[in-house]
């Protein structure tokens, strides 16, 4: 009976980590698909031109989801966390449906794992006053460093950028410090509307940045900047392939 129950337990193992593989590589090999192979075709080509080579890759040409990049990572999260039993896996198709399309988060994030935001979500708490000023302040805050000081860079960037050769290399030097900050107010200020809209609904969702600027370190950099995606990183690429272990 051990000896039947220890082989049961094994093939159903077996069958669970076929299962979380396939849905894993469903995910990213669509999001490869059709994110990425415009890339690498073109890149290709130019590989074949500077061999000399006669060959062309067409480059496919594909409608791109909204959000795709997030909510496959967000997939992939809940499939790992359901297969090492962090999560109950939820029987509701709707509900996961409704973590997986939060719309306030879908288009730049932050990516958000299931444990933490979906009973959030299908709790549906009333709207306060509290909430909704805070809310609203968030958001107004993001716009500000999206349309005020980001979109503002962008114009001074994409000039010089655009015709570098006739610029001192001062100019260039501010260009690629503005650059930074123009990266950094247009992503923070995107994710600072969407916690801003989520916090008006009675959701709190997980902060994205925290001050990258004032690191000291490059490792403080990275727990500072796109905090969910380094997390995300970290608990499902680097610790299972074998970091922080001692030896």
């Amino acid at each position: 009976q051990v000896i039947f129950h220890l082989a049961f337990r094994d093939l159903f193992q077996r069958q669970l980590t076929g299962i979380v593989a396939f849905g894993v590589v469903l995910h990213l090999g669509l999001l490869l698909l059709v994110k990425y192979t415009p890339f690498f075709a073109t890149n290709l080509n130019h590989l074949f031109q500077l061999l000399g080579l006669s060959l062309t890759v067409n480059i496919p040409s594909f409608a791109m989801p909204i959000g795709i990049s997030f909510y496959t990572l967000q997939a992939v999260s809940y499939c790992f966390d359901v297969y090492r039993g962090k999560i109950p896996a939820d029987r509701n198709l709707f509900r996961l449906a409704l973590f997986m399309s939060f719309f306030p988060q879908i288009m730049e994030g932050p990516i958000c794992r299931y444990g933490d935001t979906a009973h959030q979500l299908w709790a549906v708490p009333p709207i306060r006053w509290e909430n909704f000023l805070f809310g609203v302040q968030r958001i107004l805050f993001g716009l500000m460093k999206k349309v005020v000081v980001a979109d503002r860079l962008n114009l001074f960037i994409r000039q010089v950028f655009s015709g570098y050769a006739e610029y001192d290399g001062f100019v260039i030097a501010v260009a690629v410090v503005c650059y930074t900050i123009q990266l950094y107010m247009d992503f923070s200020g995107c994710c600072d509307i969407a916690l801003g809209a989520a916090r008006i609904l009675g959701y709190d969702l997980i902060e994205n940045f925290q001050s990258p600027f004032e690191a000291r370190t490059f490792n403080d950099f990275w727990r500072r900047w796109h905090i969910s995606l380094s997390t995300w990183f970290r608990d499902y690429v680097y610790i299972p392939l074998g970091g922080n272990r001692v030896g």
